[in-house]
C-alpha cells in the first residue's frame, strides 16, 4: 500500500511539472505576442503622430500664409476705400463750391445793380450840373454799402473754402449763423421759411469748413425737396440743444418726409432720389462720414409728423 502511495504521489508532481511547462511556454508565446502587437500600435501612433504634426505645419504654414494675403487684401482694401472717400470728397467739394460761386453770384446780382444805377444817377447828376458836395457824400456813402454788402458776402464763404489742415475748437452757433447766410439767398429766392432756435451756445472740435458743409447740405437737401414737392407754405426749422456733453443740432422741413422703402438706403454713395441734373448722391453720404469720422459723431434721420428731421450729435469740447 505504501508503494502504491508513493507511486500515485509521483505521477501527481510529474502532472504538475508538465502543466507548470506547458503554462510557462503559453505564458511565453503570450507574452511574445503582446510585445508584438505592442510594438505594431507603437509604430501606427508613432506614424499618425507624425502624419498628425506634419499636417498640422502644413496647416500652420498655409494660415500662415493666407493671413499675410488676408492682410495684404485688407490693407488694400482699406487704401482703395480712402481713396475712394478722398475722391467722393473731392467731388462733394466741388459740387459745393459750385453752389456756393451760384449764392454769391445771387447776393452781388442786386449790389452790383444797385451800383450800376449810382454810376448812371451819377451821369445824370454831371450834365445837369448837380455834382456837389451834398450829392458826392451821398453817392459815397451809397456805394460804400453796397461794396461792404458784397465784401461781407465773400467773408461770409470764407471759412468754407480755406484749406484747414488741423481741428480747433469752434462755435456752434457761428458755424449755423454762418450756414443760414450762405444759404439765405436760395431760400428767399423760393419763399421757404427757415426759422432757428439757438437758446445756448457751445464749443465742438474740429474742421469748421467740414461742419459748415455738413449744415449746407442738410439745409439744400431739405429745401430741394421743399421745392419738388411744391409745398404750400415751405419751412425750415433748425433747433440746437446741448446737455452735459454732446450737442444736438436738428435740422427740420414739413416737406412730408421720407419713404420708410428708402430710409436704409439714405446715406449711401450715389444714392438719390433727384434728377441726375440735380443731384448725385453724395452729399449726405459725405455728411455722415465727415460727422462719424472726423467728429466723432453720428448723423441720423427719422420722420416727424410733417417732414423730415436730420439730427447731428457731436460731443462737446470741453
Amino acid at each position: 500500500n505504501l508503494i502504491v502511495l508513493k507511486r500515485e504521489v509521483f505521477k501527481k508532481i510529474i502532472t504538475f511539472e508538465n502543466r507548470m511547462i506547458i503554462d510557462f511556454k503559453t505564458t511565453k508565446q503570450l507574452s511574445n505576442m503582446i510585445f508584438y502587437i505592442s510594438i505594431f500600435i507603437s509604430a501606427i501612433f508613432l506614424a499618425l503622430l507624425s502624419y498628425i504634426l506634419l499636417r498640422e505645419k502644413k496647416l500652420r504654414e498655409e494660415i500662415i500664409k493666407l493671413n499675410l494675403s488676408l492682410k495684404q487684401r485688407v490693407k488694400k482694401e482699406v487704401m482703395q476705400n480712402r481713396e475712394k472717400d478722398k475722391l467722393i470728397f473731392q467731388q462733394t467739394k466741388l459740387a459745393s463750391l459750385g453752389e456756393m460761386i451760384g449764392n454769391i453770384a445771387h447776393q452781388w446780382r442786386q449790389p452790383l445793380n444797385t451800383l450800376g444805377i449810382i454810376v448812371q444817377d451819377v451821369e445824370n447828376a454831371y450834365h445837369f450840373e448837380g455834382l456837389d458836395d451834398e450829392y458826392m457824400k451821398l453817392f459815397s456813402e451809397d456805394a460804400m454799402k453796397q461794396i461792404n454788402y458784397m465784401s461781407a458776402t465773400i467773408d461770409d464763404f470764407r471759412n468754407f473754402s480755406k484749406g484747414e489742415t488741423e481741428g480747433e475748437p469752434f462755435s456752434i452757433k457761428n458755424m449755423i449763423i454762418n450756414s443760414i447766410k450762405i444759404t439765405k439767398v436760395g431760400l428767399k429766392t423760393n419763399n421757404i421759411e427757415l426759422d432757428s432756435e439757438i437758446r445756448s451756445d457751445c464749443q465742438i472740435k474740429g474742421l469748421q469748413n467740414q461742419y459748415i458743409q455738413v449744415l449746407i447740405n442738410l439745409i439744400k437737401n431739405a429745401q430741394d425737396v421743399l421745392i419738388e414737392k411744391k409745398v404750400k407754405e415751405p419751412k425750415i426749422d433748425i433747433i440746437l440743444n446741448i446737455d452735459n456733453s454732446y450737442s444736438a443740432l436738428l435740422i427740420s422741413d414739413n416737406g412730408g418726409g421720407i419713404p420708410e422703402n428708402i430710409m436704409d438706403k439714405l446715406f449711401e454713395p450715389y444714392f438719390t432720389t433727384k434728377h441726375q441734373s440735380v443731384g448725385t448722391g453724395l452729399g449726405l453720404y459725405m455728411s455722415k462720414a465727415i460727422i462719424e469720422k472726423h467728429f466723432k459723431g453720428k448723423l441720423t434721420v427719422e420722420n416727424s409728423g410733417v417732414g423730415a428731421v436730420f439730427k447731428i450729435v457731436v460731443p462737446i469740447f470741453r
